[in-house]
């Protein structure tokens, strides 16, 4: 008996499973080949079938739709056309560090989609709830899943998890997950952003109009504008169009002329973020006090809460941090803006280059 023990957690000791897409498929709860494996027996029978059935329609359900013409359907599939094959691992037991390891060990050993790569791969612990997703990157831009989506809606099951309805569970993440692979977002660009300062507020999917609060009327203006502080505004989207550097550089640069949020002082500055393409860029008008490299360091500092699709953490912790440089460098302006204008002595607005997180 106790050997029995032994051998039915050594393949997870082992960070390996069973490979169902090959002749592993009985090991893993399954009576053919399939893309799920369940050694440890977590789901019930019924829903371990179930979830063999919506992982292999899931790749014909995410097909890009195509003409409905006989010519259209002549031509050979393409990458740009194939869906999406997901494939999942349950193990009872594995701490984060087993968890990556069995994951690496599928993407190794499981046949998925070995022409196009058009992935995901899921593994989950449930006695630890840990987790892990893995979507290749270099993937067509017609795929929009990203691995940080599928995290997300993991971490919304939490209390299914808790209540053991895991069957439940993952049938809503694969739900989730087809419903995001099928979405198509707008690319944004220069011309096309909505602007919440001028009544746009609900394409920002913001309840109330953003409004600024009404500025001293004093006439000493270099007095008023020195105690006054510093406007942000973020721009968060899926994609710019192009997905490049420069574009979304040149967004953030015309939302800081459109958006107005510091005409009088030009102590403002935007943070455009665009999570698909992983790029950001900020735009800062010429009184804002902070150093050149800061904001690439800070987003740098919070790549694992990007990478774990916990945007919000990342961009508060971000923003705390350029606040807290900020009031560091309001004490010694006259020496910051010298140094500033050594670096850069253009008019206008102040670029802190754009780059990948």
């Amino acid at each position: 008996m106790t050997m029995s023990k032994c051998l039915l957690f050594l393949p997870i000791l082992l960070n390996a499973i069973p490979n169902p897409t090959s002749n592993g498929f009985k090991e893993c709860g399954l009576t053919a080949p399939s893309t799920l494996c369940d050694t440890d027996g977590i789901f019930t029978t019924a829903d371990r079938h179930h979830l063999d059935h919506e992982l292999k329609m899931f790749e014909t359900r995410t097909r890009r739709a195509r003409p409905w013409n006989i010519h259209a359907a002549r031509e050979k599939m393409t990458c740009d056309d194939k869906g999406i094959t997901p494939s999942i691992a349950v193990v009872r037991r594995g701490n984060a560090g087993e968890v990556d390891a069995i994951i690496e060990d599928m993407k190794a050993n499981w046949t998925l989609d070995s022409v196009c790569n058009n992935t995901v791969f899921i593994v989950f612990s449930a006695e630890e709830t840990q987790f892990s997703v893995s979507r290749p990157t270099n993937i067509s831009r017609s795929s929009p899943l990203q691995a940080y989506d599928v995290a997300h809606f993991l971490r919304r099951q939490a209390r299914q998890f808790q209540s053991g309805n895991y069957g439940t569970a993952f049938l809503s993440i694969l739900q989730q997950t087809w419903e995001r692979a099928v979405t198509r977002y707008t690319r944004w660009n220069v011309t096309h952003y909505p602007n919440p300062m001028m009544g746009e507020h609900r394409l920002c999917r913001m309840s109330e109009s953003t409004t600024m609060y009404p500025f001293n009327t004093s006439s000493n203006v270099s007095s008023f504008c020195q105690s006054r502080g510093y406007t942000a505004g973020i721009a968060i989207m899926r994609n710019v169009e192009g997905g490049t550097k420069d574009a979304i550089q040149s967004l953030a640069r015309n939302l800081l002329k459109e958006w107005r949020l510091d005409e009088r002082c030009k102590k403002a500055l935007i943070i455009a973020l665009a999570v698909d393409d992983r790029i950001f860029s900020v735009v800062k008008a010429e009184n804002v006090d902070i150093d050149i490299e800061s904001f690439t360091k800070f987003f740098d500092a919070e790549s694992e809460n990007f990478h774990q699709s916990e945007i919000k953490s990342a961009l508060a912790n971000i923003m705390k941090r350029a606040v807290q440089r900020m009031i560091e460098s309001s004490g010694a302006m006259s020496e910051t803006t010298t140094e500033t204008n050594e670096i850069e002595a253009t008019d206008g607005p102040k670029e802190i280059k754009s780059k990948e997180f």
